[in-house]
C-alpha cells in the first residue's frame, strides 16, 4: 500500500498544486469572514495577549526545543485561550458562536468540498489513465460534494470534541509537575498521531467509495467501513506512518511548512485510500504509465466468513 501510494503520488503530483490553491482559497474565505469580527475583538484585552502567545508557541514548538519549554508555552497558550473565550462569551456571545461555526462547521465544509473531485482524478488515472479537469469535476460533482461535505462536518463535530478533550487532559497532567511535565509533549504527539490515524483509517475511504461505485453519501460510508474492516490493522499502521512523517516534517519546517505540506498530505491520503479501496475490490490499477498492479482477489485473501462480501 505504502509503495504504490508513493508511486501514484509521483505520477499525479500536478494535482497537489490544484489542491493547494483550493485549500488556500477555503482558508482565505474563513480568514476574510473572521476579519469582520476584529473591530469587536480588538476591544478585548485578552485578544492581543492570545496573539502573542500563539506566535511564541510556534517559535518554540520545534524538534530542537526542550520538552518542558514546549509544554510551558502550550499551557500558557491554553490559559490565554480560555481567558479570551471567557471574556468573549461574557462580552459578545453571538460573536463567540460565530467564530466556533467558522472553525468547526464552515471551514471543514469548504475544506472537504475538494475530496470528491480529487478522488475522481485519482480514480481516472488508476483505472484507465483518464485525465479529469479538477474544476470541471468540482462543478459536475457539486451536488454530491455538497452532501458529502455536510455529512463529514456532522461526523467530525463529536470527533473534534473528543480530540480537544484529550488535549486538555494532557495539558492538565503536565501541570502536576515531575516526570509528567517532561513526558506530556510526547503524550500529546502520540495522542495526535493515534487519533488522526484512526480517523483517517475509518473515514477517508468514504470519498473513494462514492467515486468508485457512484454511490450516494451514506451508502458510500457503508462501503468505506466494509473496505477498511477487511484489513484494518494494516491500513491503520500505514496511516500512522504517513501522519508521523507529515508531523515530523511540519515540526521541522514550522508554520509556513505546515501550511504548504497540509494540501500535499490531503492528496497523499486521497491516493492512499483509493489504493485501499481498489485492493479491497480486487481491481487492477495503474501506478504509473507503464505499470499495472493486480491485487489478489477476495477469495484468495479472506477467510470463509468474509466471502459474503464478494461483489
Amino acid at each position: 500500500m505504502f509503495k504504490n501510494t508513493i508511486k501514484l503520488l509521483i505520477s499525479n503530483f500536478s494535482m497537489v498544486w490544484k489542491l493547494l490553491f483550493f485549500k488556500f482559497l477555503a482558508v482565505a474565505i474563513i480568514v476574510g469572514l473572521f476579519c469582520t469580527t476584529l473591530g469587536y475583538l480588538n476591544a478585548l484585552g485578552s485578544f492581543s495577549t492570545l496573539g502573542t502567545s500563539i506566535l511564541s508557541f510556534f517559535n518554540i514548538a520545534n524538534i530542537g526545543s526542550d520538552p518542558s519549554t514546549i509544554l510551558i508555552s502550550a499551557s500558557t497558550l491554553f490559559e490565554n485561550l480560555m481567558a479570551f473565550f471567557t471574556e468573549l462569551i461574557a462580552t459578545y456571545p453571538l460573536i463567540f458562536v460565530y467564530i466556533l461555526a467558522l472553525i468547526f462547521v464552515i471551514l471543514p465544509y469548504l475544506w472537504h468540498l475538494s475530496d470528491l473531485p480529487a478522488s475522481e482524478e485519482v480514480f481516472g488515472f488508476m483505472s484507465s489513465q483518464t485525465k479529469y479537469g479538477f474544476t470541471s469535476s468540482l462543478i459536475r460533482n457539486l451536488n454530491r460534494a455538497n452532501a458529502y461535505s455536510w455529512s463529514h462536518v456532522l461526523i467530525s463535530l463529536p470527533l473534534n470534541a473528543i480530540f480537544i478533550a484529550g488535549v486538555i487532559g494532557i495539558l492538565q497532567l503536565g501541570t502536576l509537575g515531575g516526570a509528567l511535565t517532561i513526558v506530556s509533549p510526547a503524550m500529546f504527539f502520540v495522542w495526535a498521531i493515534l487519533f488522526y490515524s484512526l480517523r483517517v483509517t475509518t473515514f477517508s475511504c468514504w470519498a473513494s467509495a462514492i467515486t468508485t461505485t457512484n454511490a450516494r453519501t451514506w451508502a458510500g460510508l457503508r462501503k468505506c467501513l466494509r473496505a477498511i474492516s477487511r484489513d484494518f490493522l494494516r491500513i491503520w499502521s500505514n496511516s500512522i506512518v504517513f501522519i508521523t512523517i507529515f508531523a515530523l516534517l511540519a515540526i521541522l519546517t514550522s508554520l509556513i511548512g505546515f501550511a504548504i505540506l497540509l494540501p500535499l498530505f490531503c492528496f497523499v491520503i486521497t491516493v492512499f485510500c483509493m489504493v485501499v479501496f481498489f485492493e479491497h475490490r480486487g481491481m487492477r490499477y495503474y501506478v504509473d504509465f507503464n505499470t499495472i498492479v493486480t491485487p489478489k482477489k477476495l477469495e484468495q485473501t479472506d477467510k470463509l466468513s468474509k466471502l459474503k462480501h464478494i461483489i
